[in-house]
C-alpha cells in the first residue's frame, strides 16, 4: 500500500466509479440484479465520506486541492447517474451538497501546502457565496419554466437546491463584504417569495419579508459606507429598509389578487412594511439633522397601520398612531440641537390633538367615546394649568383661560353639562386668579357669584304651598 494519501484516496474513487460501470454493465445483460439499490447507495456513501477523510489527512505528499476537486465532481457525476441509469430515487439530492463542496474546495476557505497543483483557490472570497446565490437564482427560474415529476422527492428537489445554495451563500459571505452579506439574505428572501407562490405555502411570507428587510439594510450600508455626517449614517435605513418597505408595499397592491386571497401573506407584508417605516423613523428621530425625515417616515408607518388592520380596530390604531406621530413631530422642531422646551406648552398639544380626536368621534357618532377623549383632554388641560398659579407667565394664564372658554362652548354644543361646569370652573379660576392683586374686584366676583348661586337655587326650588 502506498504512503501517499493522494494516491489511496485516488484509487478509492477510482474503485468507486469503476463499481458503477460495472454494475451498469450487468443491468445492461441482467433484468434484475440482487441488492441493486443497497449496493448503489452504499457506494455513493462511500464516495461521500472520501473526500472528508482525506482532507483529514496530512498534506505531505503531492496531492492538494486538485485531488479534492476531483473527488467531489466524481461524487457529483455519480449521483446523477444513480438517478438516471439506476432509478435510485433521491440520489440527486446528493448533488446539492456536492456542488456547495466543489464551490468551497476551489475558494480560499481551505488552504493547501505549497508546490502542489492548484495550490491557489480558482474563486476569490466574494466569488464563492456570489456563485452560490447565481446557482439559487437559477434553480428557481428553471423551476418557473419548468414542472417537476408528480412524486414528493421532485418535487422538493429544486426548494432544497434553492435554499441550501442561498443557505450556504449567505454563511459563506458572512466573512466578507456587508454589500455581499446583505446581496445573500435578499437572495434567500427571494427563494422564500418564489416558493409560497409556486409551492402554494403562504408559511414562507413572513421570514421571507423580514429576510428582506434586513438583506436591503445590510446591503445599503455596505453600498454607502461609514459615512462620518448624520445623513450618510441615515442612508442605509432611508434606502435600504423604508426603500424595501416601500416596494413591499406596492407590490402588496400590484399583486392583490394573490395576495389578499392568503390572510398570512397579507398580514405578513403589512407587517414588514410597517416595521421597515418604523425601524427607518427610529433611525431617523435619533439624531437631530434627521429628526424630521424620521418624523415622516413615521407618519408613513401610521398611515399602513391604519388602512391594514382591520375596520373594527381603525380608530383605535389611528388614535395611537396619532400620539406616536405628535410626539415625534416634537422631537423633530422642538428638541433639537439641545433645546429644553417648557413642559406647559409640550403637554398643551397633546390637549389639542384630544380635543380634536374628540371632536371626531362626536362627529361620527360616537358619542360615548368622545366624552372619554374630550374629558381626557380636558384633565390633561387642568392638571396642567394647575403649574401656572406658582410660575406661570402671562401667555400660559391666558391659554389656560381661552382653553377653559373653549371647553365650556364645546359643552354648551354638544349639550354636555360636565363640560359645560369644567369650562365655566377653569374660567371663573383663571378670573379670580388674573384679579388676585386686586382686592375689590375680587369680592365683586365673589359677590357676584353668590347672587348668581342663590338665584339658581330660588328658581330650583318648589314654590310654597297655598294657605288654606
Amino acid at each position: 500500500m502506498s504512503a501517499s494519501a493522494a494516491v489511496v484516496s485516488l484509487t478509492f474513487a477510482g474503485v468507486f466509479v469503476l463499481q458503477h460501470i460495472i454494475r451498469w454493465l450487468m443491468r445492461a445483460r441482467l433484468e434484475d440484479i440482487p441488492f441493486q439499490q443497497a449496493a448503489v447507495w452504499v457506494t455513493l456513501a462511500a464516495q461521500a465520506v472520501l473526500p472528508a477523510a482525506y482532507l483529514l489527512q496530512p498534506a505531505t505528499d503531492g496531492g492538494g486541492r486538485w485531488v479534492l476537486l476531483l473527488e467531489l465532481m466524481l461524487l457529483l457525476v455519480s449521483a446523477v447517474v444513480a438517478r438516471r441509469l439506476f432509478v435510485a430515487r433521491g440520489a440527486e439530492y446528493l448533488a446539492i451538497p456536492a456542488v456547495i463542496a466543489v464551490m468551497v474546495a476551489a475558494g480560499p476557505e481551505l488552504s493547501f501546502r505549497a508546490g502542489t497543483w492548484l495550490t491557489e483557490p480558482l474563486l476569490g472570497r466574494d466569488a464563492v457565496p456570489l456563485s452560490l446565490l447565481a446557482l439559487s437564482l437559477l434553480v428557481t427560474a428553471a423551476r418557473l419554466r419548468f414542472r417537476p415529476g408528480s412524486g414528493n422527492l421532485e418535487r422538493w428537489y429544486w426548494l432544497s437546491a434553492a435554499f441550501g445554495f442561498a443557505g450556504a451563500g449567505v454563511l459563506l459571505s458572512l466573512e466578507g463584504a456587508q454589500g455581499i452579506i446583505g446581496l445573500a439574505v435578499l437572495v434567500l428572501a427571494a427563494v422564500g417569495f418564489a416558493a409560497s407562490h409556486i409551492e402554494r405555502l403562504p408559511g414562507f411570507y413572513p421570514p421571507a419579508a423580514a429576510a428582506g428587510l434586513l438583506g436591503s439594510t445590510v446591503a445599503a450600508d455596505g453600498a454607502f459606507g461609514d459615512g462620518t455626517s448624520p445623513w450618510l449614517a441615515f442612508l442605509p435605513w432611508l434606502v435600504g429598509c423604508a426603500g424595501f418597505a416601500a416596494v413591499l408595499y406596492v407590490l402588496r397592491w400590484s399583486f392583490a389578487s394573490a395576495v389578499g386571497r392568503q390572510p398570512l401573506r397579507r398580514t405578513s407584508l403589512a407587517a414588514a412594511v410597517g416595521t421597515g417605516f418604523a425601524a427607518a423613523a427610529a433611525a431617523g428621530l435619533l439624531r437631530d439633522e434627521t429628526a424630521l425625515a424620521g418624523a415622516g417616515l413615521l407618519v408613513m408607518a401610521a398611515t399602513v397601520a391604519v388602512l391594514e388592520t382591520p375596520r373594527a380596530m381603525h380608530w383605535a390604531v389611528a388614535e395611537i398612531a396619532a400620539v406616536a406621530v405628535l410626539a415625534a413631530l416634537q422631537r423633530a422642531v422642538l428638541f433639537t440641537h439641545g433645546s429644553k422646551p417648557e413642559m406647559f406648552w409640550v403637554l398643551q398639544w397633546f390637549v389639542v390633538l384630544g380635543a380634536v380626536v374628540a371632536g371626531l368621534r362626536y362627529m361620527f357618532g360616537s358619542g360615548l367615546d368622545g366624552r372619554v377623549r374630550l374629558g381626557i383632554a380636558a384633565g390633561l388641560l387642568s392638571l396642567n394649568s394647575a403649574s401656572t398659579a406658582i410660575s406661570g407667565t402671562v401667555p400660559q394664564q391666558l391659554w389656560v383661560l381661552v382653553a377653559h372658554a373653549l371647553l365650556l362652548i364645546a359643552g354648551l354644543l354638544l349639550a354636555e353639562r360636565m363640560f359645560v361646569w369644567w369650562g365655566a370652573l377653569g374660567v371663573a379660576l383663571s378670573v379670580m386668579w388674573a384679579l388676585r392683586s386686586y382686592a375689590y374686584a375680587m369680592l365683586a366676583v365673589i359677590a357676584l357669584g353668590l347672587i348668581a348661586f342663590a338665584v339658581w337655587r330660588l328658581n330650583r326650588s318648589k314654590p310654597p304651598a297655598p294657605l288654606p
